[in-house]
């Protein structure tokens, strides 16, 4: 929620103070009207828009296994726990369960097959806009670094930029290879991935 297509924007109206009273007064005397297209020349913005939120980044899940049926999401609202399960194409049910913590910053998500079947997937980074017509956002770099993947880069406004920073790191009982910027987790019965941000 802090990472915005610019920094601080001075969006005030100059000529507001000294038009006040004016519009205050066509108003009184009835003048609606023109008391009104002052108020668009005077108070309004200067700037007709303000800056909109931009994603920090996106996480990605790749597997050979695809969803075959079963898939449920539930969000159990008295302890904030999100759950997905589903069987793959292999008939192995599989579960994924998610929190957001506010006071760490993360955003913590387990991945389970049933019975401890091992399972092997790449896990990566990208930042992408998601509105209409939009693709890729600008990053700077991604790279792993003691095993965390990390995306960063700055939002290039050219008054107010705002740098920010993505990281993911993952525990599990299986191996972990990196290659690019993927981290390639295999032969794991259960892996917990831990996401965070930062803006400037």
């Amino acid at each position: 929620d802090s990472l915005w297509t610019c920094g601080n924007l001075e969006r005030s109206n100059p000529d507001a103070h000294s038009h006040i009273s004016e519009i205050r007064s066509l108003l009184k005397s009835g003048k609606i009207e023109q008391a009104q297209k002052m108020t668009k020349e005077c108070l309004f913005s200067r700037m007709p828009h303000a800056a909109h939120y931009e994603p920090l980044g996106q996480v990605w899940i790749e597997k050979s296994e695809k969803i075959q049926g079963n898939y449920k999401r539930i969000l159990n609202l008295d302890t904030a726990i999100g759950n997905i399960v589903f069987k793959n194409q292999n008939g192995i049910c599989e579960k994924r369960e998610f929190f957001l913590s506010a006071p760490d910053n993360v955003l913590v998500y387990r991945i389970q097959s049933e019975n401890d079947k091992k399972q092997s997937f790449d896990i990566y980074l990208t930042r992408r806009d998601i509105s209409r017509g939009r693709s890729i956002s600008y990053v700077e770099d991604i790279f792993i670094e003691d095993h965390v993947i990390f995306l960063v880069g700055s939002n290039k406004s050219r008054k107010n930029s705002i740098d920010y920073a993505m990281g993911l790191t993952i525990r599990t009982d299986g191996m972990i290879k990196k290659r690019g910027s993927r981290m390639v987790v295999e032969k794991a019965s259960e892996v917990i991935v831990y996401v965070t941000g930062r803006t400037s």
